[in-house]
């Protein structure tokens, strides 16, 4: 288990600030050998909706040097035995599903949850602290009115 590293840079600070459970584990996968997950819940801190909030993952070593970053569309999670069996497409097929997305990470309220989790395959052995951060978060745009 890697150390969380923080990081203040990021363009949607209010929601990187709202980051809850957020945790990384490996998994031994019997198809791809041992795989990094970095999992957790985005809050909406804003005072409006928000939606398809994307986060971006990254792996550093022990100086804070970014060794790997990925970046996913929060909605999605998957179970310990999917991570455990699957291949690597039918993980990135699981994790960019728009009908879960769309289920999960459109307008959210303010204080509304969505759940996201990365996936790095062969993550680099010297990796000895993760970071999470959102990058995104967009305004849903006005129902128009009958």
């Amino acid at each position: 288990r890697l150390k969380m590293y923080f990081t203040t840079e990021s363009p949607c600070l209010e929601l990187s600030n709202n980051l809850r459970g957020v945790r990384q584990y490996n998994i031994s996968n019997e198809k791809l050998g041992n795989i990094s997950v970095v999992e957790g819940k985005v809050v909406n801190g804003f005072n409006q909706p928000r939606e398809l909030i994307r986060i971006e993952a990254s792996l550093y070593d022990s100086a804070g040097n970014a060794l790997v970053s990925k970046q996913q569309l929060a909605g999605t999670s998957l179970s310990l035995f999917q991570l455990q069996v699957l291949g690597e497409q039918d993980i990135e097929q699981a994790l960019a599903n728009k009908i879960d997305i769309m289920a999960t990470n459109t307008n959210v309220l303010p204080g509304g949850e969505v759940p996201f989790m990365v996936v790095f395959y062969s993550p680099p052995d010297n990796a000895a602290e993760f970071g999470v951060k959102v990058i995104d978060a967009r305004i849903p745009p006005e129902k128009e009115k009958k």
